[in-house]
């Protein structure tokens, strides 16, 4: 098993068993997403740390106390990258928005962690293990997204062998029902 599958592995295990809590006991520590299901973001991510590092696997927590969150800086194939299995915790589905993240990214979306005065973190900028990016699901600029839209809407047709009614329309900028609201 890859450095990357253990890592996919753990996240996924963590969030489909851990409940978001601040009520429960211990929920700042490992103890709390490892073993009782209940944790804050502490505990999520020193969970995480934890079940990394036992599977040989470089991990940290990094934290913000302007956003009083915490969350994971993790090596993956040479790589850095932040991960924040809280905001990928979603009861309902699987969520990876939040896998394997470059600084970049993480900045957009107000994660920046506190400088210590004496040590900095090493840059998280690669996306090549970014589960989207891995996974052939991530679009770049420029892509035209209608088009996509319409290519894999086409091909689950096929596949299926049957007719969609498309309910969505595509307006463009230039179109007078764009432009009327």
């Amino acid at each position: 098993m890859s450095a990357y599958d253990k890592e996919l592995y753990v996240h996924d295990k963590i969030c489909s068993k851990t409940t978001f809590s601040s009520t429960a006991k211990y929920v700042e520590t490992a103890y709390g997403s490892l073993v009782t299901g209940s944790a804050l973001c502490q505990g999520y991510a020193k969970g995480f740390q934890w079940a990394m590092q036992y599977l040989g696997i470089p991990c940290s927590f990094v934290s913000s106390d302007s956003l009083n969150h915490g969350w994971n800086l993790v090596k993956i194939n040479d790589r850095f990258y932040q991960i924040d299995l809280t905001w990928d915790d979603d009861d309902d589905i699987n969520s990876y928005a939040y896998f394997n993240l470059t600084d970049t990214q993480m900045a957009m979306i107000n994660h920046s962690y506190d400088k210590m005065a004496n040590w900095s973190y090493p840059p998280a900028s690669s996306i090549k293990d970014n589960y989207y990016y891995k996974n052939g699901l991530y679009i770049t600029a420029g892509y035209d997204i209608k088009d996509y839209f319409f290519a894999e809407l086409d091909k689950d047709r096929r596949e299926k062998n049957c007719e969609y009614a498309v309910l969505v329309t595509m307006l463009e900028h230039d179109n007078e029902l764009y432009n009327q609201g």
